[in-house]
């Protein structure tokens, strides 16, 4: 826990994050940080179809692409805009993103976590139209038309796959073998629906923290108003 406060605090700050990311970090996670050679950048706030945005891209193109996510700090999204690398990030409704992430870490102090989805998507709002906002219900329902936009945004042209049944249910299916192979399957942790974390979901109590996630809900409006 104190490990991922120390990350998301350094994240705030691309100049501190990367060079002591690149010494202290997690070796199979150095693949994931930005840097020049990355050709597109998706971030967001944890549970926010990360995953899911990330295997349905790289699935649809013919070729490799270097791709920069999954570290969930606003400096992978500030890196990209400096350097005009096409970045998108990824936002979900708050209390969507707060459930569901409580349900995988549920040691996580709720009020912590607002105060960093705000600090995360206050960073972002800055960046304007170096970084294009895409809501979490519009990458799990086109896919397509997510690749499309950022061709459009960023002047790039990777190849757009059909959001069909088909291509949702081999993106589930990569999504499985993933969890399963760094997780052990827990399905608190799985990229994908699940009843039963639904239910827990409506378990969640928020009580004492209305005004944090009234000012997180403004925050996304404010963000997702033009998307």
């Amino acid at each position: 826990m104190l490990k991922s406060r120390i990350k998301h605090l350094l994240g705030q700050y691309p100049i501190l994050f990367f060079p002591i990311f690149k010494f202290l970090g997690d070796g199979r996670n150095q693949v994931l940080l930005c840097n020049d050679d990355t050709e597109i950048v998706i971030e967001g706030f944890p549970r926010s179809a990360n995953t899911f945005s990330v295997v349905a891209f790289m699935q649809a193109q013919s070729s490799p692409v270097k791709v920069a996510h999954h570290l969930h700090v606003e400096a992978q999204l500030m890196y990209a805009a400096k350097r005009g690398i096409p970045a998108i990030a990824l936002i979900r409704t708050p209390e969507d993103s707060f459930r569901s992430l409580l349900i995988r870490h549920p040691e996580s102090a709720p009020d912590w976590m607002i105060a960093r989805y705000i600090k995360f998507y206050a960073a972002v709002r800055k960046l304007g139209d170096k970084c294009l906002v895409v809501k979490y219900e519009d990458v799990i329902g086109d896919m397509g038309g997510i690749i499309s936009r950022i061709n459009s945004h960023f002047g790039t042209k990777f190849d757009v796959p059909v959001h069909d049944e088909t291509m949702v249910k081999s993106v589930f299916k990569e999504i499985e073998a993933i969890n399963q192979r760094i997780y052990q399957g827990k399905e608190s942790h799985i990229g994908r629906p699940s009843e039963e974390r639904k239910q827990l979901a409506k378990e969640i109590d928020f009580s004492g923290l209305e005004a944090e996630i009234s000012k997180a809900n403004a925050l996304y409006e404010s963000m997702t108003s033009a998307c």
